[in-house]
């Protein structure tokens, strides 16, 4: 056989049902999947964005967010053995759309959602805004170079001071 195909996907929290989001996770490129229960609150949590550093430590960001209602809460699940189990991870400043793990800073990630971004440094376990700037979705590759996109066709790039 050939190398593992891991691959994986969040769900939405069910209300009523009290069920708590999931992390389905193949790791045959899809022929058979596992779902184990994920740390985070199910009334209204959902994940928004799962992002691996490698095929053990992933983080799945979230939470609620509901203008309307002027609900905002983020939400955190961490892992450390590819999915198989998850711990909550620290709270970020609101609900989140989308997290990133920064190539070549060990335990570095930045989540990005309406009411601005947070950075982890140590793995998820806690987290500190660093901009209010409402963006979407956030991706870094190589070098640190991170982007993200907003409302609009806004686009933003997060310069890091070197290591």
């Amino acid at each position: 056989m050939g190398a593992a195909l891991d691959a994986w996907f969040g769900t939405t929290g069910v209300s009523g049902g009290g069920r708590n989001p999931q992390v389905f996770h193949t790791r045959d490129g899809g022929r058979t999947w596992t779902v184990p229960k994920t740390a985070l609150p199910g009334t209204a949590t959902n994940i928004a964005s799962l992002s691996f550093r490698n095929p053990r430590d992933g983080l799945a960001a979230g939470g609620d967010f509901d203008p309307s209602s002027n609900i905002d809460l983020g939400a955190v699940a961490r892992t450390s053995d590819g999915g198989t189990s998850w711990a909550l991870g620290g709270t970020p400043t609101g609900f989140k759309n989308g997290v990133t793990w920064i190539p070549g800073r060990r335990s570095t990630a930045i989540a990005a959602g309406p009411d601005g971004s947070d950075a982890t440094t140590d793995g998820g376990r806690t987290w500190s805004r660093f901009d209010r700037t409402l963006l979407l979705g956030i991706n870094c590759s190589a070098h640190a170079r991170c982007r993200a996109v907003g409302k609009s066709g806004l686009a933003a790039r997060l310069v890091l001071p070197r290591h």
